[in-house]
């Protein structure tokens, strides 16, 4: 996906997200532009992750939306889709 957005001459960097770095990782962010999210609901619900990871990841997306971020896609957009 990464290779895909830059040979279409926009800048992408890979960023993952560590549950354990919730706000390191939420500060980090703020400097782009939009967001391709590869975190299906539930995903950060599984055993071995921190308690509420997935809530807190959801509620980010969504802030980065409400900013004017597009994020692709929303964990909105997966729930509705059946994700």
């Amino acid at each position: 996906i990464c290779n895909g957005v830059i040979r279409a001459g926009a800048s992408c960097e890979l960023v993952k997200y560590t549950a354990d770095d919730h706000d390191g990782f939420a500060a980090m962010i703020e400097q782009y532009d939009a967001f391709i999210v590869r975190v299906n609901p539930g995903q950060l619900s599984n055993p071995g992750v921190a308690e509420g990871a997935q809530a807190k990841f959801d509620a980010l997306m969504r802030d980065m939306v409400a900013k004017g971020k597009p994020v692709w896609s929303s964990p909105d957009v997966q729930t509705q889709m059946g994700a």
